[in-house]
């Protein structure tokens, strides 16, 4: 029988607006108490290739991470879904350490993923933000990622505490090998990044106001960004399609103009993200030629923002999709899927039978 998952139990439950305001607090309180966090990853990792395994939102966090810990912390990691894992026919090697992740601990694909490990022979590793669930029993090693409850199903919140652990602990595996003066650098980079979260989303707040008829009559939106903030363009399709019911795309700028672009029409909306690097430029470019056809193009760019360095963006770019998919939805009074939905759901369950959430407003 599937172990129960303690989501929406709380006597007063919270919006998600309230988890995606907590979001910088949590961040400075998890940074500040980085070494007992990420304490038992730690102990765990054996300093070879890292691949984690993670679907959604969990998914987006480490994509988000990833380019900080190849190319500030030199780690060899690699980001892949649990589906891939199960219907991939080869035996991992042994040489590679594997991580689950599911933040509510009832994910069935990650489940699966944890059982066909221990299967081919290896000791499974989890990151579950709640103990008492299926993948954390079925686990041999625990670890929490510092973000608590979140009993949204939309996860916010957790979403982008579990990018920051991830990198803290790259950041704590790799502080041996860098001086001390380094490894403060990087942590004050960390700090900023969680006070460039708030002010992107006091940002959003306005931006929001200023756009609103095109934010409440999208139907057809596209995400276009690269490199340090792919994960940010993922996630963004992934909370406005999943919140607001309309149709979403992800791609990388470049690849956009190479066939995407050639349905645009006037009723598009696009959101292109620039996080200061090499390929900011021509991001910017691709936004200029976009409102040719459109007049829904959007840029958000972390120029706008205190600087940190660009493998840091993804983390608080990623907040203004969480508002915007917030409070679109919220405005159109968007509460439930389709009705027929129920029988899909009933079919394909992606989480285990006891998984309860709440409302998102």
């Amino acid at each position: 029988m599937a172990s129960l998952c303690l989501f929406g139990r709380m006597s007063m439950a919270r919006t998600m607006e309230d988890y995606i305001r907590e979001i910088p607090q949590a961040a400075r309180e998890n940074i500040k108490n980085r070494k007992e966090l990420t304490a038992r990853f730690a102990g765990w990792y054996k300093k070879g290739k890292l691949v984690i395994v993670a679907s959604g939102s969990s998914y987006n966090a480490a994509v988000m991470a990833e380019p900080f810990l190849k190319q500030k912390m030199d780690m060899d990691v690699s980001v892949i879904t649990p589906f891939s894992y199960v219907c991939d026919e080869r035996i991992p090697s042994g040489r590679e350490q594997y991580l689950f992740v599911s933040q509510s601990g009832c994910s069935t694909n990650v489940l699966e993923a944890v059982r066909k490990h221990r299967e081919n022979g290896f000791e499974t590793a989890a990151i579950v933000g709640n103990a008492d669930s299926a993948i954390a029993r079925e686990a041999d090693v625990v670890m929490d990622y510092g973000a608590g409850e979140e009993t949204v199903g939309y996860v916010t919140k957790g979403m982008s505490l579990l990018c920051l652990f991830f990198m803290l602990c790259g950041l704590e595996v790799k502080a041996y090998h860098m001086s001390e003066e380094k490894y403060k650098h990087y942590v004050r980079m960390l700090k900023g990044m969680a006070k460039n979260h708030e002010a992107v989303l006091r940002w959003a707040e306005k931006f929001y106001t200023v756009h609103e008829k095109s934010f409440l009559s999208m139907r057809h939106v596209y995400f276009m960004g690269s490199g340090s903030n792919w994960g940010a363009v993922l996630e963004g399709a992934l909370k406005v399609g999943e919140m607001v019911h309309v149709q979403t795309s992800a791609y990388e700028a470049e690849e956009f103009i190479h066939g995407p672009d050639l349905q645009l029409t006037p009723e598009y909306t696009l959101f292109f993200l620039d996080s200061g690097d090499k390929a900011g430029a021509r991001i910017r470019d691709i936004w200029q030629a976009s409102k040719e056809i459109t007049d829904h193009t959007f840029l958000v760019s972390a120029g706008e923002f205190p600087e940190t360095m660009a493998e840091l963006t993804g983390f608080y770019l990623a907040a203004f999709f969480q508002y915007a998919a917030y409070r679109i939805s919220k405005e159109l009074g968007i509460k439930a899927e389709h009705p027929l939905f129920v029988r899909f759901d009933s079919k394909i369950p992606c989480k285990t039978q006891d998984y309860e959430e709440t409302a998102p407003f």
